[in-house]
């Protein structure tokens, strides 16, 4: 057993080195058929964290454009690997972020969202925009 344990232990640590790098899992939103691309922002997986701005720093910093949608279109979140936590959904009115329902405003102008979820290797957090005309 002795000798059996340094190389569990360095199997161990491998596998945590391989794990270290990757990224949260990115959600596919829809809002109806369209597809509305998300930042990744505020994170903590496996062994790293990052606090990010509030979202529309954040997504001015990274010439982000909302997506043109229809008033009252239903937006859809998925993930490609199921969280452990229900998903959290928010929308931020500058810096104050209320919850929010999956139905966009129909009143014109541009909504920000967020949304989180929650897995054992950590959580995560991305913001998006929606323009309504």
């Amino acid at each position: 057993m002795r000798r059996l344990m340094p190389i569990i232990l360095a199997a161990l640590l491998l596998a945590a080195t391989a794990c270290a790098g990757k990224e949260p899992p990115a959600p596919t939103i829809k809002a109806g058929e369209t597809l509305v691309p998300a930042v990744l922002s505020t994170h903590c997986w496996t062994t790293r964290c990052a606090d990010y701005p509030e979202p529309p720093s954040q997504l001015r910093a990274e010439g982000y454009h909302p997506v043109a949608v229809q008033g009252g279109t239903t937006l859809s979140v998925t993930w490609p690997t199921r969280p452990i936590e229900a998903i959290t959904i928010h929308q931020w009115d500058g810096s104050k972020a209320t919850p929010a329902s999956l139905a966009v405003p129909t009143a014109p102008g541009t909504y920000t969202y967020s949304v989180g979820a929650r897995w054992k290797q950590g959580s995560a957090i991305y913001f998006f925009q929606v323009e309504v005309k």
